[in-house]
């Protein structure tokens, strides 16, 4: 890892790629039944403000976006947060990423950066 690992505070599993079941009601389940990567560090951008409450479900977390150098994370994967200052046991589902290619002279790795929904 070069020298900006030291600013990923959080370390998640990552799960993926999704599967789609039916559930007893007949609704479309989505599990995730295997880890692709394990201990990833990870940089959450998690905000106390951003409680909200949707649909009568209060205390549901806002968007979460964050940075990694872990290139094998995908739209639609889930990460668990297993270590970090805030979220520890709390699982995410990536919807949108951007790739950032870094900077090799100063030996930054490109950096992922996500934006997560609470998977409740």
């Amino acid at each position: 890892m070069d020298c900006f690992g030291v600013m990923m505070e959080h370390r998640c599993d990552v799960y993926g790629p999704g599967v789609s079941g039916t559930d007893a009601g007949g609704g479309v389940q989505l599990t995730w039944p295997t880890v692709r990567t394990a201990d990833v560090p990870f940089l959450l951008n998690v905000s106390p403000a951003a409680d909200q409450d949707r649909f009568a479900q209060k205390n549901l977390i806002g968007p979460v976006t964050g940075a990694t150098f872990d290139t094998s994370v995908r739209r639609g994967d889930k990460l668990v947060i297993t270590a970090g200052p805030s979220l520890v046991g709390v699982s995410l589902h990536i919807t949108a990423l951007k790739v950032q290619p870094g900077v090799d002279f100063l030996g930054f790795s490109t950096v992922v950066h996500v934006t997560c929904e609470q998977v409740v």
